[in-house]
């Protein structure tokens, strides 16, 4: 018997390992090819002279990082994919070195950047909610540009730079074959303070602070539903149908976020949490990534990039000025005045109802 602790089930490893071994390059390069068109297309849609109030220019460059991440993954899976019988010859090049600790800096740091805008974005939404008459003076477009950009410094400094000074590449001799390893460095700093920002402040910190944000906002929602079935019981019938309708759509709004909110859970919790483990127990650090993480992480992976893959259907099927904008890009005809009028005059009707389709348009990850 080994005396050797064990973390992980064995049948959990054996499917992770599986997963990671046959299905995880295909999966991931028929996920991004799709995800990657996706967000070109949310793109496009964002670039728009409609759509323009700050919470867009958030959602502009949520879709681009999710665009840049997924076209890395989607290359890096591809070139992968060209190795993929004979894994081992990938080691006997250089630049497939390089391009590992490249491409692992790039997607790490751009995978925070959007964490920090979803996270922004459902702090815009609260906002929103909860203290409309401030919106305008604490979400301005100012502030919101000066934000983003301090997104990204900070990402960059605190993820981006650590992680790409924490790999070196190491060479070895195997059968009078030179191969080429990128492998963390031995300073326990350099090694900890990726996976500190990683697991604590890309995972689990956003998970609660998203738990929380989102469960005010439905408990919000839920009494103003609840408040507008009361004051149109004594309604006319044509208030009560605009009522029901309004209703229905927080209803469905209500069941996709907390869709989205599961998602970013399953995706984003457990990798967190293993992160944490292999921060705590330190001396057990690499039995927990050996038997936990490098098995798994492949499963979580794939759940998010299928969850910023599918923002552009989440943003078609909740936001009518998204349609609207993304439907005049690909019509011939041009929109007529009367037809802008009557679109306007009907966002204005159900305001309210907008303002549930952007809370849960935020909550992408």
């Amino acid at each position: 018997m080994s005396t050797t602790a064990s973390y992980c089930p064995a049948a959990l490893q054996e499917i992770g390992e599986y997963y990671g071994r046959y299905l995880h390059v295909p999966s991931t390069i028929i996920i991004c090819f799709f995800g990657t068109i996706f967000n070109l297309l949310n793109l496009l849609v964002f670039i728009k002279k409609p759509m323009t109030p700050p919470p867009n220019l958030v959602f502009f460059h949520l879709a681009l990082v999710d665009f840049l991440d997924l076209l890395a993954r989607f290359l890096f899976a591809g070139l992968k994919f060209t190795y993929y019988h004979d894994p081992e010859k990938q080691l006997t090049y250089y630049w497939w070195a390089v391009l590992k600790i490249w491409y692992n800096t790039l997607v790490t740091t751009v995978h925070l950047m959007s964490v920090f805008l979803t996270v922004m974005l459902t702090l815009w939404r609260y906002i929103a909610v909860v203290h409309p008459l401030k919106e305008r003076q604490w979400c301005s477009m100012k502030i919101t540009r000066n934000l983003v950009i301090a997104g990204y410094i900070i990402c960059i400094i605190v993820l981006g730079i650590p992680t790409y000074l924490s790999r070196e590449i190491v060479t070895e001799n195997v059968n009078q074959t030179t191969i080429y390893k990128p492998k963390y460095k031995k300073s326990p700093i350099m090694r900890r303070t990726p996976n500190i920002v990683k697991g604590v402040m890309g995972r689990l910190l956003p998970a609660v602070v998203l738990a929380w944000l989102t469960y005010r906002l439905i408990v919000i929602l839920i009494a103003r539903k609840t408040h507008q079935e009361q004051l149109t019981q004594s309604a006319s019938v044509g208030n009560q149908m605009k009522t029901a309708k309004m209703n229905q759509q927080i209803s469905k709004s209500t069941s996709i976020l907390f869709t989205v909110v599961a998602l970013f859970f399953i995706a984003e919790f457990p990798k967190g949490i293993l992160s944490l483990l292999r921060i705590i127990y330190n001396e057990k650090a690499t039995v927990i990534r050996k038997e936990c993480f490098t098995s798994l992480q492949t499963m979580f992976q794939v759940i998010v990039n299928f969850n910023i893959s599918i923002t552009f259907v989440v943003y078609y099927t909740l936001s009518h000025q998204f349609r609207i904008t993304f439907k005049s890009m690909f019509s011939c005809k041009s929109v007529s005045n009367k037809q802008t009028t009557v679109v306007s005059d009907d966002i204005k009707e159900t305001d309210v109802s907008c303002t549930t389709t952007d809370v849960c348009s935020s909550i992408n990850v």
